[in-house]
């Protein structure tokens, strides 16, 4: 994800205290923890994936042919970044 572990804390902290996930233990690494969406959580991803759908994600603007590249350019570089 190329993101400090330490942000990844700090968002799931916020996550956690507003009811979204659940942190537990990972079934057979004690150093790892897990995050978990609650009900409330996965109903928001859902709400949020259905509105972002709605808006063609902010791209239905943009011709097929310049969103191809935009695609192309986008798996080139996070390629290049190991994702």
């Amino acid at each position: 994800m190329m993101v400090h572990a330490t942000t990844v804390s700090m968002t799931v902290d916020q996550l956690q205290k507003a009811g979204l996930v659940e942190r537990g233990p990972h079934p057979t690494d004690r150093r790892t923890v897990l995050a978990t969406s609650t009900i409330e959580g996965a109903t928001r991803v859902d709400l949020a994936n259905e509105q972002l759908a709605t808006v063609g994600f902010g791209l239905e603007s943009i011709d097929r042919s310049n969103l191809d590249i935009f695609a192309h350019g986008l798996t080139i570089a996070r390629s290049a970044m190991g994702d």
